[in-house]
């Protein structure tokens, strides 16, 4: 008979919405990213809610600049920045809020030194994930979240 001490403790696993919100930023789905993170936003508590509306952010500005809009790119990742500046976690759920931070920070330098060339240069962020991995989203699912 195994005594609790001889158990090592269940690992953590995030819900499945922030899970595949993961797997969406990476995959470069960022549209998906968002619409599958905002109920989990929308339910949560500090600090959890500020660190899941700073990647939201992140996610929108990823979207603007794969789109090309400029504006909204810069405007949603200045959000980002207000909202990392607010929250006192430098990770959540094993993500990495502090590399992804100063990822954002290269890539508003790089927009801002690219002299007109804009967003065409810029390569997103992955998010540095430690304890779980993402979970994919079918691509049934992602026609449905973007309306198709």
């Amino acid at each position: 008979m195994a005594h609790a001490a001889d158990q090592s403790p269940s690992p953590y696993l995030p819900p499945l919405a922030l899970r595949q919100g993961a797997w969406c930023f990476d995959a470069g789905e960022f549209f998906a990213c968002h619409e599958i993170l905002e109920p989990l936003w929308q339910s949560a508590c500090e600090p959890e809610r500020g660190a899941l509306h700073a990647l939201i952010h992140a996610a929108v500005a990823l979207h603007h600049a794969q789109r090309g809009n400029a504006n909204g790119w810069t405007r949603q990742a200045r959000a980002f920045e207000l909202r990392m500046g607010k929250c006192v976690l430098t990770q959540y759920a094993g993500i990495d809020l502090a590399r992804l931070r100063a990822d954002f920070a290269r890539l508003r330098a790089q927009f801002e030194d690219a002299s007109g060339a804009g967003l065409a240069g810029l390569t997103p962020p992955k998010l540095e994930i430690t304890g779980w991995k993402p979970v994919e989203v079918a691509p049934e699912a992602l026609r449905a979240l973007h309306g198709k």
